[in-house]
Order: C-alpha cells, then sequence, then structure tokens
C-alpha cells in the first residue's frame, strides 16, 4: 500500500493525538492508501495469493478418503461466503489482502498476514458515524464544536464515502494493538473505494493516562501533546507540539513511499485523482442509533 500524504487528514490525526478528558485520552489516526503494491506489500501480496491457490486447490480436490474436506476447514472453507465475499473469488482476495497490508503498515509491531475473512465484519455507513461520533463527542463538543464535522468532511473528500464499502477488523482480545492493558474503548473502520482504488483507515482507541505507554508507541504519538491543548476552533488550530510531532512521521513515511515508488513496475494503474467536491454526510442512510 502506498501512503497518502493528505493535509487534512493529517490535522484530524494529529488532533485525536492531543485530546484529552480528565484522566482519559485518546489516541488515533486517520490515514489514506493507495491500493498500489510497492516494496514489502508487493512481495506479501504474492505470497498471499499463492497461499490462497494452494488452499482453494486443496479444498476443491475431492478424495474418497475425505482428506478434501479436512483441508477445506482448516483453511476456513475458502468456498463459503464471508463478510468480505468468497475467497474463491479474487476481488475478496485482493480486498483481503489490501487490509491486512493497511494494518501492517499501521501497526509495524504486528504481523496481520495470518487474517482469514472471518476477522472482518462488513459496517454500514449511518451507524459507522453514529459510532464514531458518539465515542469522540465528549472529547470534542467543548473543545472543539466543528471538528466532527471536519472530520467527516475530511474523509469524504478523500475517499468518496457514497461509493465505499466499509470493514471492521474485529479484535481477538489476546494480541493486537486493540487489546492493550487500560483500553477502555476502540474502534477501527476501513473504507475502501473500489472505483477510486484507495483505502481509508480510521481507527481511535481510549485509554487511562497512566497506561498509554504502548498505545503512545503503536499510534506514534508523544505523550507531552495532551497538555499543550489550544482552543481549537477547527483541527487547523492543533497544538503546535502535535501537529510538528505528526509532520515528522508523515514526513518519513512519505519518504519510505517515494522510496518504493521506484520499484513499481510501469504498467501499474496510475492513482486516481481526488475529487476535492465532498458530498454532504447527512447520516440519512441510517437514523439508528444503537450501538455497533
Amino acid at each position: 500500500m502506498k501512503f497518502l500524504d493528505v493535509a487534512r487528514l493529517n490535522q484530524v490525526t494529529s488532533f485525536l493525538q492531543s485530546c484529552s478528558v480528565a484522566d482519559r485520552k485518546l489516541q488515533g489516526r486517520v490515514e489514506a492508501y493507495s491500493c498500489k503494491a510497492v516494496g514489502e506489500d508487493r512481495r506479501l501480496s504474492k505470497v498471499l495469493e499463492q497461499q490462497y491457490a494452494a488452499e482453494l486447490a486443496a479444498s476443491s480436490d475431492m478424495d474418497p478418503d475425505g482428506y478434501a474436506a479436512a483441508a477445506a476447514a482448516a483453511s476456513g472453507n475458502m468456498a463459503d461466503e464471508t463478510a468480505l465475499g468468497k475467497l474463491s473469488d479474487p476481488h475478496t482476495r485482493r480486498l483481503l489482502t489490501y487490509l491486512i497490508c493497511t494494518m501492517n503498515a499501521t501497526f509495524p509491531d504486528y504481523d496481520f498476514s495470518a487474517l482469514k475473512p472471518d476477522q472482518f465484519r462488513a459496517e454500514n455507513l449511518g451507524r459507522v458515524v453514529n459510532l464514531v461520533n458518539s465515542h469522540l463527542s465528549e472529547f470534542v463538543d467543548k473543545q472543539s464544536p466543528r471538528f466532527l464535522e471536519e472530520v467527516w468532511s475530511a474523509v469524504d473528500a478523500e475517499i468518496l464515502l457514497r461509493g465505499a464499502e466499509v470493514y471492521t477488523y474485529v479484535p481477538n482480545m489476546e494480541d493486537d494493538p486493540f487489546s492493550l492493558p487500560g483500553t477502555l474503548w476502540s474502534f477501527n473502520f476501513f473504507f475502501y473505494n473500489r472505483e477510486e482504488k484507495k483505502v481509508l483507515f480510521f481507527t481511535c482507541c481510549c485509554t487511562l493516562q497512566g497506561r498509554i505507554g504502548a498505545h503512545s508507541d503503536l499510534y506514534g504519538t508523544d505523550d507531552g501533546a495532551s497538555d499543550v491543548m489550544s482552543d481549537v476552533g477547527a483541527p487547523d488550530g492543533v497544538s503546535t507540539l502535535a501537529q510538528d510531532e505528526a509532520e515528522s512521521r508523515i514526513g518519513a513515511r512519505s519518504d519510505v513511499a517515494e522510496a518504493d515508488e521506484d520499484e513499481e513496475d510501469e504498467d501499474e494503474d496510475e492513482d486516481f485523482e481526488v475529487d476535492m467536491d465532498a458530498i454532504s454526510i447527512a447520516n440519512e442512510e441510517d437514523e439508528d442509533d444503537d450501538a455497533l
């Protein structure tokens, strides 16, 4: 996946990494990626495709002793319908690879290469918007009343929400970045626009102030940023320290992306241009306020 350096998303991320209420602190990111395979992702994509092909071959190799059934069960029933679709469908395999590569890029201390389709769930856009707003409103309403409006405007401008599929990774509650000690709540959502060939990953967790060390490492934040929150009317007013730290991290990742570009095949598709005319998000798709 090729990381896309988007100024408005960087500002949202900076705000999420510098916001706290009482003994609770947010740790979040909103990042966009092109689905163009570069560097290590290209190699991983080939390995995963070979693995899926082998499992498909095993599950379809019928024999009288029932070994095929055992192979299919071991591979997660490749022909079964999942939240991402049937893994026998190349589009589904490609989508699974995109999600895995996005998580590997976001949390480099973890390896998500072994994830299966049943570890993801399809989501409804309206319910996702309601859930995110519900979780974040307590933190942002007083400090930046317009923040949530800016979040969805920035997300929509980059990924074109009405044309996007939405998925979430279901934490295993044992060894992943969403299950660390001190986590009060977390969410993660992938917005995948097939036509734009982009994935936008929006993840955030709420932690106790005294237990943020591991989360800070994972989300690339500076603990001191929580002490320099300014009066914010919109994300362009985020604290200087948080903004500088985020820009430093983004700059480093952009350098890596530029280096990876040199390895790209000439016949790969060019990136689609971003449509900056954001569509209004009014939540008319789902008025249900129930939590996911």
